[in-house]
């Protein structure tokens, strides 16, 4: 990518790129290079419901598709008061005054017949002179945390967002084990459903029994939990058995022992017998 923007791309794959706008603000986009036309979405919706500006301030207006991705023509932006904020052509927002209003957009697709229909969504932009109090964002993770080295099985953990889990997989960043960031596609994969974090069984089998680490972060955020790897002969929480010492097993020892000791007195008596 040059500093223009303008991408340039040899053959197929994934690449993430991070935009710089002013005011520090950034945004992270994903371009998928595949040789197969990627489908006509059934939705948009903006990553977004609520964006907060000042005055003069400029945020970028993102969308995704369902499924993602997916082929769009051109996106037309559109505010509903320009005297509040200003919609340029890529959707960048620009706060000009005070207030509130909502800005649209219009994605263009092309379904299989050739017809031209489009898809809306927006999101609202509030402007103010003050700083908007910062939302309180809990991330909290699901599922099961103990896996037995050798099942060949994977391990699937949810992280659900709070407020606005619909746009959850939008903030996800990476996975962490014991604080050693692992790889997607190779240790893991991410995909939407809050978050959906499959940990997989070569990753996992690597690790040493016991408990570890694993964070998953976002872009505001983070959740961790404890995951216990047991070795393939552990049992429950991996504890080695102990020999069996309750009462009935004293009961099966003497019951043998009496057994025996009958069996030789039998033999004992057979054996006078035939000495007489």
């Amino acid at each position: 990518m040059d500093e223009n923007g303008r991408v340039t791309y040899s053959g197929t794959g994934t690449a993430t790129f991070t935009a710089h706008l002013k005011y520090g603000r950034s945004r992270e986009f994903t371009l998928t290079v595949t040789r197969e036309e990627p489908p006509v979405p059934a939705a948009v919706y903006p990553d977004l419901e609520e964006i907060y500006l000042k005055p003069g301030e400029q945020s970028p207006f993102s969308i995704s598709t369902d499924p993602s991705p997916a082929h769009i023509l051109e996106y037309v932006y559109e505010s509903e008061d320009e005297s509040v904020v200003k919609a340029g052509e890529y959707g960048v927002l620009t706060a000009i005054a005070p207030g509130q209003a909502k800005v649209r957009v219009r994605a263009a697709v092309q379904t299989e017949d050739g017809e031209i229909i489009y898809l809306e969504t927006y999101t609202t932009v509030i402007v103010s002179e003050e700083s908007p109090e910062p939302v309180q964002i809990a991330y909290t993770i699901s599922g099961d945390t103990a896996w037995t080295k050798g099942s060949g099985k994977d391990l699937t953990l949810t992280v659900h967002r709070d407020p606005d889990d619909a746009v959850c997989f939008d903030h996800f960043m990476g996975v962490s084990a014991d604080s050693e960031q692992l790889e997607k596609d190779r240790d893991y994969t991410a995909v939407r459903g809050s978050t959906v974090i499959t940990l997989q069984s070569d990753t996992l089998q690597a690790l040493k029994a016991g408990t570890h680490t694993v964070t998953v972060l976002f872009d505001d955020g983070s959740t961790e939990t404890e995951v216990l790897i047991r070795d393939s002969g552990s049992k429950g929480g991996g504890m080695p058995s102990s020999p069996d010492t309750s009462d009935h097993a004293g009961i099966t020892f003497w019951s043998v022992l009496l057994g025996i000791s009958a069996l030789i007195f039998v033999s004992l008596l057979k054996f006078r017998r035939t000495a007489l």
